[in-house]
């Protein structure tokens, strides 16, 4: 559909990618999963954006 124009351009990709402990609301983040402790997992954001570009294509 976007490759079509049906949608317009695509102008935002938000990813939320949660582990599987992130479904029990009742047990506290690890270290792993808090951003002022761990920054940002270069590594994963890489994984995710080759995925995202994959399905949205190449940015401008």
């Amino acid at each position: 559909m976007l490759a079509e124009g049906a949608l317009g351009d695509l102008r935002l990709v938000r990813v939320t990618a949660l582990s599987a402990g992130a479904t029990d609301e009742q047990r506290p983040a690890t270290w792993r999963e808090r951003a002022g402790w761990s920054g940002q997992n270069a590594l994963t954001l890489g994984i995710w954006a080759e995925i995202v570009r994959g399905w949205a294509g190449e940015t401008r």
